[in-house]
């Protein structure tokens, strides 16, 4: 259970729905990326729909936030939240070792962290910067492999 997100690809002429194209992208609780998409493609609408296609500007627009976060910002040393366990029926954090974000601040203007339904952590620690350097080399794949005017690409979501 939780955010699953996904870009497929197809021929410009099909019409896009669930289960028809090829998978050319994955992620789990990636939120700010799923918000990216969401104001992107989907009008701001936040329904697992398909809405508008992935055009090759906003493939340009994401991998250069990316590149922006993944440049400026540094992680630095810290105790980070994992998840959570029950400990006689109270709810604490489960903390370790890590890395955060030194200064939240480009993160929150350029891909902000968004919280939902099993949407997973919202903190600009270690994990959401993996998620920030996966999608730039998916960027750059999808650039690289996509002809924008035979082929089609757009987002779906589901939780």
């Amino acid at each position: 259970m939780g955010l699953d997100m996904y870009i497929f690809k197809l021929p410009r002429e099909e019409k896009p729905n669930w289960g028809k194209g090829k998978k050319v992208a994955y992620w789990r609780k990636a939120n700010a990326i799923h918000k990216f998409f969401v104001e992107t493609t989907q009008d701001g609408i936040d329904d697992c729909e398909i809405h508008n296609e992935i055009t090759r500007n906003i493939v340009l627009e994401l991998m250069n936030r990316c590149d922006r976060i993944i440049n400026e910002v540094k992680l630095v040393p810290a105790t980070i939240t994992n998840g959570y366990r029950f400990t006689n029926g109270k709810q604490e954090p489960i903390l370790q070792d890590g890395y955060v974000v030194d200064d939240e601040s480009l993160c929150a203007e350029l891909l902000p962290s968004e919280g939902g339904f099993f949407f997973g952590s919202t903190d600009y620690n270690q994990y959401y910067y993996e998620d920030i350097k996966e999608t730039y080399v998916v960027c750059r794949r999808l650039l690289e492999t996509t002809n924008f005017e035979t082929e089609a690409l757009f987002y779906a979501s589901s939780w």
